[in-house]
């Protein structure tokens, strides 16, 4: 399925059954970005470890613009689609 976050901002691609993303997840990188909002460093860059299809990375690249994250998975189906999901939602610079 294609669901929208942040009024449609962000577009992800994620599994019709299994883990989806939900309240927590929006939750949690609100709470990355409030915390990287109050260090005030201008280069940032962080490692999302378990990121499944990359919600909780796409949110916090979306919000924070001198950032680099990188996007650990094991899962080869949750890769593939996090792939898709970076470059449908243009963050190639910010995320890998």
């Amino acid at each position: 399925t294609v669901d929208k976050i942040l009024r449609g901002k962000i577009s992800i691609i994620q599994l019709k059954k299994g883990f989806r993303y939900g309240f927590d997840t929006v939750f949690l990188a609100a709470f990355v970005n409030g915390y990287l909002k109050k260090l005030k460093k201008k280069k940032i860059s962080l490692a999302d470890i378990g990121s499944g299809v990359g919600t909780i990375s796409m949110i916090i690249a979306y919000k924070n613009n001198e950032i680099n994250i990188t996007a650990i998975e094991n899962n080869d189906s949750y890769i593939e689609i996090a792939n898709k999901n970076i470059v449908r939602n243009n963050l190639q610079k910010k995320l890998i």
